[in-house]
């Protein structure tokens, strides 16, 4: 293979790479980085293209992203490998309690809440996405029944 197929497939690897962490849900390189331990500039050149991964460093990403590890090297079959990406939900509610309260606590008086309480129906709203898939199908009858299920003992 030569220099140029060398980069254009590099070029392709590193667009799947792209498409994997947005599928599992990481905004960017630095949560990905923290979330592995992964070294953040390997992890970005390995992105950009700028330089490749071997077959170890794939499988490691194939995992941590819920990718097939032949699409992810090779761009063969299909994306998603079956294997759920995990999620710590109790680390995101955690940190949408914490937006949240700053939220409140930026807008100094305008959004009329007690923090907490503001942080605790945001942290309701996502568990209530979670356990309801279809619930951005029909809003009103949504609204409805996440404020009855908040309400009720």
């Amino acid at each position: 293979m030569n220099s140029y197929d060398e980069k254009i497939e590099r070029e392709q690897r590193a667009e799947r790479l792209v498409a994997a962490r947005k599928n599992a849900g990481f905004r960017g390189p630095q949560p990905v980085s923290d979330k592995f331990g992964w070294n953040i500039n390997s992890y970005k050149a390995h992105e950009s293209g700028r330089n490749g991964f071997n077959p170890t460093r794939a499988q490691e990403y194939a995992k941590a992203f819920g990718v097939s590890l032949d699409w992810l090297l090779f761009g063969t079959g299909e994306m998603l490998s079956g294997e759920s990406v995990s999620v710590d939900l109790d680390e995101i509610r955690d940190h949408v309690r914490a937006v949240a309260r700053d939220i409140v606590n930026a807008s100094n008086g305008r959004i009329p809440y007690d923090p907490d309480d503001f942080a605790s129906a945001f942290v309701d709203l996502l568990d209530y996405r979670i356990e309801e898939p279809g619930a951005a199908d029909n809003d009103q009858q949504n609204v409805v029944k996440f404020q009855m299920r908040r309400i009720a003992p």
